[in-house]
């Protein structure tokens, strides 16, 4: 296992992209991006708007309570299209419920060592790199309610070749630079499978919570969604 970086580190092995990580690994969940905006971002979070993102309420056992806590409010796709998802640990951890994709919610206490590998098929078959995967992060901090600290947009192709995320801006500051990402090679088939691993620290880095809302789009090369996921990702003292 890889060795974990100061904080919280999202890694990816060597064959799939870490899809939901921070600028500079690759395109989810933005973990230790939503680190560096906690820190540069409480002097803006004070009236932000008020999130359009439906989120699950995460249950207030342990885990939830001291760690991290993963929903999913949509996971859906088109006739002929297909999209799971699934959730393994090793540490503390729960999953329950179901979307018809995966779980809908998990919980995870500091230390554990989470991954989640998303599975796309693309019922009409064909080039793969011609599809595209889209990638919208808000991010929050609960101040009484939660407040909009900033928010990042990308595109990548789905597999093959390779994207550059954004620079993201926190209250005037650069929190994370742009940086080139590696997409998964395009396999034989027409299943596109990516890997993303959350080591967590082993404890709260923050006296406070916060969180990252998280869409993930698979789309045609017109931009028509043939698959969205949905989710949040919280982090609780």
């Amino acid at each position: 296992r890889s060795r974990p970086l100061p904080r919280l580190h999202k890694r990816a092995s060597s064959n799939q992209s870490d899809a939901m990580a921070p600028p500079g690994s690759s395109s989810r969940p933005l973990l230790a991006l939503a680190l560096g905006a906690l820190g540069a971002g409480l002097a803006a979070a004070e009236g932000g708007p008020k999130p359009q993102h439906h989120v699950i309420d995460l249950r207030d056992d342990d885990a939830c309570l001291g760690g991290a806590g993963f929903s999913v409010s949509k996971a859906f796709a088109q006739a002929g299209e297909t999209f799971n998802y699934n959730v393994e640990y090793k540490g503390t951890g729960s999953c329950e419920g179901s979307t018809g994709s995966g779980p809908s919610s998990c919980c995870f206490g500091w230390g554990t060592d989470m991954s989640v590998t998303l599975d796309f098929t693309h019922g009409a078959g064909g080039d793969l790199s011609a599809l595209k995967q889209v990638h919208e992060t808000k991010f929050q901090i609960f101040l009484g309610e939660w407040k909009d600290m900033g928010d990042a947009t990308w595109t990548c192709p789905l597999c093959g070749g390779s994207c550059t995320t954004p620079a993201v801006e926190i209250a005037g500051n650069v929190v994370s630079p742009s940086a080139t990402v590696q997409r998964p090679p395009c396999p034989e088939g027409s299943t596109v499978s990516e890997k993303i691993s959350v080591l967590l620290p082993e404890a709260m880095p923050f006296p406070m919570r916060f969180r990252t809302l998280d869409t993930i789009r698979w789309q045609s090369a017109a931009g028509a969604d043939l698959a969205v996921g949905e989710y949040a990702m919280e982090f609780r003292k």
